[in-house]
């Protein structure tokens, strides 16, 4: 099962996703986009870091902001969350490495690009599966 970034763009439509999957008879892969307009900002964030704007750094607190906030919204306490928080953390660490690269060298490759969008898959895909498994 595919769900776009608009499946996957509030809390309301995440949950709308986990009623879907979890009323499937037979097992199911589960393949999500990054969360609803992510990717964009993703892109547009490369762009800034690339070209020397150092408003990359805000863009990128707002990238990481939306995550966290729908990780608090939609997992409940305990384990599974703090270990989400903790991965999620991570690649928000390792992307703001990437755009710091970025800004240093004033160079974008598509090869970068591609990197750098395949993190809102990475989260958003860690945080349908702890909400299924776990919420």
């Amino acid at each position: 099962m595919k769900f776009g970034g608009t499946s996957v763009g509030s809390v309301n439509s995440i949950l709308n996703v986990k009623k879907i999957v979890e009323a499937e008879q037979e097992p199911v892969i589960v393949v999500v986009s990054a969360l609803g307009g992510i990717t964009d900002k993703l892109i547009a964030t490369s762009q800034m870091a690339a070209s020397g704007d150092s408003g990359y750094e805000v863009a990128l607190a707002e990238i990481k902001k939306r995550h966290i906030d729908m990780i608090e919204t939609l997992i409940p306490a305990g384990g599974q969350k703090e270990n989400l928080l903790l991965i999620a953390n991570q690649l928000l660490t390792e992307l703001g490495g990437i755009y710091q690269g970025l800004y240093l060298i004033r160079d974008l490759s598509a090869k970068t690009l591609a990197t750098i969008v395949s993190y809102g898959e990475r989260i958003s895909s860690r945080i349908v599966t702890t909400l299924i498994e776990w919420g």
